[in-house]
């Protein structure tokens, strides 16, 4: 069975993107914080804020969109040499 790259990787971009926000408006409800402020490293112009809740969905859907990419890719290049059963004998 073949997985459609392009499916992938929009649904770990979306559940990536969904994930980061999310844990930046935690943090933001509880004050901010210095752990979800590194982020800052790997999201230029990402800090703990309302623009930062928008800024860590962009960069969360696209690190999320390049993995499922690669997962589903890798995925398919490992199982495109094997047969693949059918329920007919």
């Amino acid at each position: 069975m073949k997985l459609d790259v392009k499916a992938g990787s929009i649904a770990a971009g979306i559940v990536c993107a969904i994930a980061v926000a999310v844990a930046t408006i935690f943090s933001l409800a509880r004050g901010g914080g210095a752990t979800l402020g590194a982020l800052t490293v790997v999201f230029p112009g990402y800090s703990v804020s309302g623009i930062g809740i928008c800024i860590a969905f962009v960069y969360g859907f696209i690190y999320g969109a390049i993995g499922g990419a690669l997962f589903t890719s890798i995925y398919n290049a490992l199982t495109s040499g094997k047969v693949e059963s059918s329920s007919q004998e």
